[in-house]
């Protein structure tokens, strides 16, 4: 009897021999869809949530639908008397609460709201958007219907 040594990856859709087989998304410098960011979503990333999070998204957009899209919201604000279900979310928002409008100020790019998220959802169901990957900023702006 042999034992072969095996890891998560390679018991998972996509992943032969720990090398992601799957459809890929193009890095290419000046690609408006990246900024270069090395804790980006990337199936080719050693961070595992980075890698998981990219494989899921890339699973998501080879899919055979007529659009689809990836929504990457930095700091989603809480309004409307929403609450997350993860404690440690709870105790962020509720200890940085009082500095948001600083924060907010800071990191205009950064924020959007739950509201927000969702309009630029629906927008983009209804008449697509200008990119795959929607950020903050591009979800703002797409919720405006700009």
């Amino acid at each position: 009897m042999t034992s072969a040594k095996t890891d998560r990856t390679s018991r998972r859709p996509g992943i032969v021999n720990n090398e992601y087989h799957g459809p890929t998304i193009a890095r290419a410098a000046g690609s408006d869809d990246q900024d270069g960011d090395p804790d980006r979503a990337d199936p080719n990333s050693g961070t595992m949530w980075a890698r998981v999070k990219g494989e899921a998204e890339n699973a998501i957009l080879a899919l055979p639908f007529k659009a689809a899209y990836v929504f990457r919201p930095a700091i989603v604000q809480p309004l409307h008397g929403i609450t997350s279900r993860t404690p440690a979310y709870r105790f962020f928002y509720a200890l940085f609460r009082p500095l948001t409008p600083v924060l907010r100020a800071l990191f205009r790019n950064s924020f959007a709201t739950t509201e927000q998220v969702g309009r630029a959802m629906l927008q983009a169901a209804r008449t697509g958007a200008p990119k795959k990957i929607l950020e903050s900023a591009d979800i703002v702006r797409l919720a405006k219907g700009t």
